[in-house]
């Protein structure tokens, strides 16, 4: 229920904001704002309440993520001003911390089998609100009504569904707690550090990659981020535990989770813009919509479908290879889409390919994370896999805004060359996951020899 309302949010609000900026009087340059602070935000929400979760019990800080979820829509569908849209948006970046403490939850009150199972499920589910949000946020922009108002059913959802953690869920045993105490300087400096880096990618593109904002958040954050691992090394109890996410066998899948989220987050608004752009141009399909949403539920239904198969095929063959699987049908749908995209159903196959892969890569590899770290870090071991994939997907927000703006004449209109580009960009990278997922097995078999030798020895 959750995850249903979580991808629902996710999916409606994108399609919501030109309409939010008409009502609201916010030029389009400022409309940016409403995704970015969303992501910033979740930079502070998501591994704070992970790791407290870890020491005080996962449902409890679950129930605390839902409320701020419901806050947050119920500010963003009645601001009276863009100011309180965004402190509404900034909420509602708690949101992606509900993810990680499902997984450890789901980790810690179910067997190995079943929790892969589970995980699956709850992905496939965010998958289809997410969809959900796209389709109803196309059928209800064609309604009379201010889109705040529409924003009001959404909002009404999420209210609601504070009754599931309440009422449903198991709290996570004691057993598996960590210590209390939290690391509140070690948050905070990755907050620093992750935002300003976050917010370098997101104003590079308007203010030039050369400007000194955009350079001096970018080096700052760099320099705290630096500044965070010296002391989270000399931690007892830090907010990660940087020794553990560096291990040969965990590294590698942190790296693989960077990549999807740069194939998975990052092109996804360049399938709106392209399949929005009129065929006058000589190219893109003319969608808007009601017509868009459906076409964007493609990758959704790829996705979804991803989600019911990973568990079963984990079951039969290593996990390493269904996520090697699905960054192969990443590098497939993504190298087709430049000859796809004269027609819309060979463009929606080769969609359907990049939801596969998208689909089999995030049922299966934050399993293999949880699996390889110890069950008392299993919520910020989630939550820095989701912050990790988000950074990914601003860092692909920014290339692909480089690339579009190349490619983008004097008419205003970004020519076909550019989205091609992003695609063979993306199928580029889809292919260094299958490369990275081959050597990550290849480590992980080494050190488990090692350890075998070792304990022969020992």
């Amino acid at each position: 229920m959750v995850e249903l309302v979580s991808g629902l949010i996710q999916g409606i609000v994108p399609t919501m904001t030109p309409a939010l900026g008409k009502q609201l009087g916010v030029s389009t340059a400022a409309l940016n704002w409403i995704s970015s602070i969303f992501l910033l935000s979740s930079v502070v929400w998501v591994p704070v309440l992970s790791k407290l979760g870890d020491q005080y019990g996962h449902r409890r800080l679950l129930r605390i993520a839902v409320a701020f979820l419901a806050l947050g829509s119920v500010l963003v569908a009645v601001a009276p001003n863009f100011a309180v849209l965004l402190l509404g948006r900034a909420f509602q970046g708690a949101l992606l911390a509900c993810l990680p403490l499902e997984m450890a939850l789901v980790r810690d009150r179910l067997d190995p089998e079943r929790a892969r199972s589970a995980i699956a499920v709850l992905l496939g589910v965010l998958t289809a609100g997410f969809s959900l949000g796209y389709v109803l946020g196309g059928v209800l922009l064609e309604f009379p009504w201010s889109a705040q108002h529409a924003l009001l059913i959404p909002a009404a959802a999420t209210v609601l569904v504070i009754l599931a953690p309440m009422t449903m869920v198991p709290e996570s045993s004691t057993t598996n707690r960590a210590p209390a105490g939290m690391d509140w300087t070690g948050a905070c400096l990755l907050t620093v550090g992750l935002g300003a880096v976050m917010m370098s990618l997101a104003f590079g593109p308007k203010q030039g990659w050369t400007s000194p904002l955009v350079v001096g958040l970018l080096i700052g954050g760099i320099a705290v981020l630096a500044v965070w691992l010296r002391i989270e090394l000399g931690q007892r109890s830090p907010l990660v535990s940087v020794r553990e996410l560096a291990r040969p066998n965990v590294l590698p899948l942190y790296l693989s989770a960077f990549l999807v989220g740069m194939v998975s987050f990052g092109p996804l608004t360049a399938f709106s813009t392209f399949a929005a752009t009129p065929r006058s141009t000589g190219y893109g399909l003319s969608l808007n919509g009601v017509l868009l949403g459906l076409f964007l539920t493609t990758l959704g239904a790829g996705v979804f479908l991803a989600s019911v198969i990973a568990p079963r095929a984990a079951r039969r063959w290593p996990q390493h290879r269904v996520v090697m699987a699905g960054f192969v049908c990443g590098a497939i749908g993504f190298a087709v889409l430049p000859l796809a995209q004269a027609h819309w159903s060979t463009m929606a196959a080769a969609i359907v390919f990049v939801g596969l892969a998208e689909g089999l890569v995030v049922a299966t590899l934050p399993v293999m994370i949880l699996e390889r770290l110890p069950a008392d870090s299993a919520g910020i071991s989630a939550g820095m896999y989701n912050v990790v994939r988000t950074l990914g997907g601003s860092v692909m927000g920014a290339i692909i805004a480089i690339v579009l703006a190349a490619h983008t004449p004097a008419s205003g209109v970004v020519t076909s060359a550019g989205y091609i580009t992003v695609w063979l960009v993306a199928a580029a990278l889809s292919t260094a996951g299958v490369v990275l997922v081959v050597a990550t097995n290849r480590t992980a078999s080494a050190t488990d020899s090692l350890q075998t030798i070792n304990a022969v020895r020992n």
